[in-house]
């Protein structure tokens, strides 16, 4: 949309084919070589050069969305049409193939990937920015899209003591002895690890909480090094508030 004319026009396709469900694209922008297509895949690249491209920014959304269609077991694909216009495709595999059923795993979770696999999308996405900079402002955008919570929600028994930020957690029985856990904090930070922990946590089951290594997660994702004390300790009185509510979920 950045690189669109202003008033142009963006098509939104969905089709449902013999390999899955293809959504795609096409919009009026200035256009690409196609020699230059698969470029555009790799992390901060743009079409033109930095003297001459009509808008800004880090140039990661591709990359991003090619990540998320792996982590689905689909792909992206991008292709130029018609004129100057460029039509990214986007093709998953129908939702009952998209995770394989486990045994004893209820038909409605069969669209939350395990949480071990949730590590390794999230790990491949911070490898991918590369550089702690971009790190930190890809969790501050992941925290700008968390729901709201209520103001009932703000509550002082949602509030995790320990944090050097105000943080509230809500969680609530869900489905098929899960929990649903929502969260927000005053700092726009602490609200991205809090994102983090929700893809992490979110939609699980007391077991597969309990069983995680949030420790050794934060390890493999660079927190411990690049976190405050601070930080740190709030996020490890998360984990705790959250665990506790698992132990205790009736």
């Amino acid at each position: 949309m950045a690189h669109s004319p202003q008033g142009g026009l963006i098509s939104l396709r969905c089709r449902l084919g013999d390999s899955g469900v293809e959504i795609e694209i096409e919009d009026r922008s200035p256009g690409i070589e196609p020699s230059q297509l698969q470029r555009l895949l790799q992390p901060f690249e743009q079409g033109d050069d930095a003297l001459t491209r009509s808008s800004e920014g880090a140039s990661l959304g591709l990359a991003i969305t090619q990540l998320l269609a792996r982590a689905m077991n689909g792909q992206l694909r991008l292709r130029p049409a018609s004129g100057p216009d460029l039509r990214p495709s986007w093709c998953c595999p129908p939702p009952e193939a998209a995770l394989p059923p486990t045994v004893g795993t209820p038909t409605t979770h069969l669209m939350i990937k395990p949480i071990d696999d949730e590590l390794n999308a999230i790990t491949e996405e911070f490898d991918l920015l590369g550089e702690w900079e971009e790190r930190y402002r890809y969790v501050i955008d992941l925290g700008r899209n968390l729901p709201p919570l209520s103001e009932a929600e703000h509550g002082d028994s949602n509030k995790v003591r320990g944090c050097a930020s105000q943080v509230w957690l809500a969680t609530d029985a869900g489905p098929n002895r899960t929990m649903a856990i929502r969260g927000d904090s005053d700092a726009h930070l602490v609200r991205g690890l809090i994102a983090i922990l929700l893809r992490l946590y979110n939609g699980r089951t007391p077991a597969d909480i309990l069983d995680f290594d949030a420790q050794a997660a934060f390890l493999r994702l660079g927190f411990t090094g690049a976190l405050t004390q601070q930080r740190s300790n709030g996020l490890a009185s998360m984990v705790q508030r959250i665990r506790r509510d698992a132990e205790t979920l009736p």
